[in-house]
């Protein structure tokens, strides 16, 4: 029994020696690593000139992880159509487990942001807490790929990125110098998962957003206050592009928007097809909410555009009061669904397309006589 004690004792001092060694060989490895992959995920992004810089970095964690620490980290595009700075003083941590089932990357609390033609215009992000950023793998065969990594120190093909996930609990984006808060929100929940090879699930839930963007367009009657997000969306490449909303509810202190079915790209068709139904609380509202905000683009386009009227406001709310398929709370709630089948013209609610536009266009269906017949009657204006 003594001599099995010593036996293990020995082997454990031995194996712990040898972990350390492997650890610490590794995690200049790691450090490494991490420095390429940020400067090759930065470097021209988006064909942009830019540039990632910082101080130094600093590798802990053992015995069960990798955590490497970048201090003073200073994103930078300089391109001819946009100039944009990160900066923070603050460090970026990026940490993993020691079989690499996922990485986090969490990022400074107070990030300083300068954009514009010299970088005049200074901002500040400030989070609640450290956000983070968690790239998850599909789990598959991780004691392999870990020890393939130590003993023959390979590299290529041991992580493959099954989930990725951004999470904060409020942040802040203010004017530092007036305190003036141009945007925030209580928390942020976004999650993109890989289904398949072409198949992708996002899910978003979001809560209190404010944008100052978005007050100034309406006045006090129609502020819009703050909006919440819940989003079930799949997306999917297989066969053109589809995208199935199991969830997608809009809310704000003014109108609601949910959105329920599915929609498809045709590969021989211009036009998608699928089943929509859409639920639009105080639809008049809402309306009002998009029509200031189409107009204000249009003020602001360099492109000549018109703007639009009044009447044909009170038209288009008229006309979805006519094509929905329910209403409730004295009309001001209404829901309507959208069909296309592929080869076939849409329709909205019970009406096909062409009797959608003989309503909008002011006539109304007086009769029906066959199932694929109808009687229009077009109102004198």
């Amino acid at each position: 029994m003594k001599r099995f004690l010593v036996t293990i004792s020995v082997f454990l001092a031995i194996f712990s020696v040898m972990y350390s060694g492997i650890w610490l060989y590794k995690s200049k490895t790691v450090k490494s690593l991490t420095e390429n992959a940020i400067l090759a995920i930065t470097k021209d992004l988006g064909g942009r000139k830019s540039e990632f810089v910082y101080a130094n970095t600093l590798v802990s964690g053992f015995p069960f992880g990798y955590k490497v620490q970048i201090n003073k980290p200073r994103f930078i595009i300089d391109d001819k159509n946009i100039s944009l700075e990160l900066s923070s003083d603050d460090s970026l941590i990026i940490e993993s487990d020691i079989l690499e089932s996922k990485y986090t990357a969490t990022l400074p609390q107070n990030i300083n942001v300068k954009n514009g033609e010299s970088l005049e215009q200074n901002y500040s992000l400030r989070y609640n807490s450290p956000a983070q950023i968690e790239l998850s793998s599909n789990n598959k065969n991780l004691a392999a790929r870990f020890f393939k990594r130590i003993i023959f120190d390979d590299t290529k093909g041991t992580y493959e990125i099954n989930q990725a996930n951004y999470k904060d609990s409020g942040y802040k984006y203010i004017n530092p110098l007036n305190q003036d808060v141009i945007s925030s929100a209580e928390s942020v929940d976004l999650t993109v998962k890989i289904v398949s090879d072409s198949t992708y699930n996002l899910k978003a839930n979001i809560s209190n957003q404010f944008f100052k963007g978005l007050k100034k367009l309406a006045d006090k009657k129609n502020d819009i206050g703050n909006i919440n997000l819940a989003a079930d969306i799949i997306y999917s490449e297989k066969s053109g592009d589809s995208v199935s909303f199991k969830n997608f509810a809009l809310n704000s202190d003014k109108f609601s928007l949910d959105i329920k079915g599915n929609t498809s790209s045709s590969n021989i068709e211009a036009f998608p097809y699928g089943d929509l139904t859409i639920k639009i609380g105080s639809y008049e509202d809402f309306i009002d909410f998009k029509a200031n905000l189409l107009n204000n683009m249009v003020s602001n386009s360099i492109i000549p555009l018109f703007r639009i009227k009044s009447k044909q406001i009170t038209d288009f709310k008229t006309f979805l009061s006519k094509v929905a398929t329910e209403k409730s709370d004295d009309g001001k709630n209404i829901a309507l669904t959208l069909k296309r089948e592929e080869g076939q013209a849409v329709s909205i609610g019970k009406y096909s397309f062409i009797e959608a536009v003989h309503i909008y266009n002011g006539g109304h269906i007086e009769k029906v006589t066959t199932n694929a017949s109808k009687e229009f009657v077009t109102d004198a204006k």
